[in-house]
């Protein structure tokens, strides 16, 4: 298999690979001009543009941009990211994991699956739905509601997804229509399948999208997909940018779990370090604060903040709260630990002076919250700690490890890093 130069849209998982400099080559001639085709890297002798760099990065969620890869700092890192991508791709290839009957099988069947969607959608093209189809719509399903922007949206939104589904069905009648199977109880590989406009089709072909125990019907949509994405490559679809980003993404990911894969076996923890560690550290190993909590839901927050007020004048829940919500009460457990993605665990612990409060959700609704008893953080017990440490342990020798692998394979394959046209990604 050709070496190829992958976009990488997922980040790499091993978070340690290697962020230190000293055996970059790292380029000091100033860009004068920035354009799509400035180099920011070159890895085996292949340029990582900075159109290559944004297309990477407007695949990235934005959360994950702000968090790790933001300022000049984030910039660096990310860049490093999709060499060391880059790096274990090439590895891969040249150790030949993509030749393994496994490993081939998962991309054959990709290929197939991902170049007959996309022929699919090609020919279907792009829907249309007029307005006056949107309004026959709204006054045959939504008679006497008020007509809304949103309503709108929602019933134009449905009409082009029936539109395409119906448009898509008929395409595939069509091409299974013209599909003459050769049906056999038991299948070889060079055994004929099916014929279609003269082209024939072997078991070996589809084999690679169809279970072992293949019922008749899953064998006829493995020929439908085989034969849609034969004229997929008639169209050129394999050749364009975005199929080959999307099948070279995969590529990348096989290879980098193939990494992680020999980086973890090499890595041993013994109890004596985990037991080192926590006489070491125990002060640092705490359990959260917790606290048992009830919470009632209401759907009016002047009731609730009511409701509130009595039970801070000394009265019961059971007295104040409507028997209606009191009924549908409910107990939980909450923990410090959950205080940034909580909102409950956040007023709990956040206003510790306050056994009784009121959280008013987006949605309108008002959670009454009633501690009912708070436990303080303590000393993680040997036994409860033991695996948070080993992963820790496990986590960090792997990140070691992993830095020294990619140092070997900068100086295996040349990494030359452009680091002052990074301006150039703003």
């Amino acid at each position: 298999m050709k070496r190829l130069l992958t976009a990488a849209t997922v980040i790499f998982l091993i978070s340690s690979c290697s962020h230190s400099n000293h055996s970059d080559n790292v380029s000091n001639k100033e860009e004068k001009v920035c354009t799509s085709e400035t180099p920011l890297a070159k890895v085996d002798g292949k340029t990582i543009t900075v159109a290559y760099y944004k297309g990477i990065e407007d695949t990235i969620p934005e959360w994950v941009i702000n968090r790790y890869y933001s300022g000049e700092e984030g910039k660096e890192n990310l860049l490093k990211k999709i060499i060391d991508r880059q790096l274990i791709l090439l590895s891969a290839q040249d150790e030949g994991i993509f030749e393994k009957p496994d490993v081939k099988k998962r991309i054959e069947s990709f290929k197939i699956r991902q170049l007959a969607y996309r022929y699919l959608n090609s020919q279907v093209g792009e829907v249309k739905v007029s307005d006056e189809e949107v309004k026959k719509a709204i006054e045959k399903y939504y008679k006497g509601k008020k007509v809304t922007p949103e309503l709108e949206n929602a019933v134009r939104i449905n009409l082009e997804a029936q539109k395409f589904q119906s448009k898509r069905n008929e395409i595939l009648k069509n091409i299974e229509n013209k599909i003459e199977f050769k049906e056999k109880k038991n299948y070889k590989p060079n055994d004929i399948v099916a014929t279609y406009n003269g082209i024939t089709i072997y078991y070996k072909d589809v084999e690679p999208i169809i279970p072992k125990n293949i019922p008749k019907e899953r064998l006829k949509e493995a020929v439908t997909y085989y034969v849609l994405s034969k004229l997929a490559q008639k169209e050129g679809i394999d050749k364009k940018t975005d199929f080959q980003l999307t099948y070279n993404r995969l590529l990348e990911d096989l290879a980098v779990k193939d990494f992680e894969k020999k980086i973890l076996s090499k890595v041993k923890v013994t109890d004596k370090e985990i037991k080192d560690y926590y006489e070491k550290h125990k002060s640092e190993l705490k359990t959260p604060e917790r606290a048992d909590i009830e919470v009632f839901e209401f759907s009016d927050e002047n009731k609730a903040k009511k409701a509130l007020l009595d039970i801070e004048k000394g009265k019961s829940p059971k007295e104040v709260i409507p028997k209606n919500v009191y009924s549908t009460g409910k107990e939980w457990k909450v923990t410090s630990a959950d205080i940034d993605r909580n909102p409950v665990s956040a007023l709990v612990f956040k206003e510790k002076n306050k056994n009784v409060n009121v959280l008013v959700m987006p949605d309108g609704r008002a959670l009454l919250i009633v501690v009912k008893k708070r436990y303080p953080a303590g000393t993680l017990p040997y036994g409860d700690a033991y695996s948070q440490i080993k992963r820790m342990l496990t986590s960090e020798k792997a990140r070691k490890l992993a830095e020294k692998e990619i140092e070997k394979l900068k100086e295996k394959y040349g990494v030359k890093i452009f680091k002052e046209n990074l301006k150039c990604v703003e």
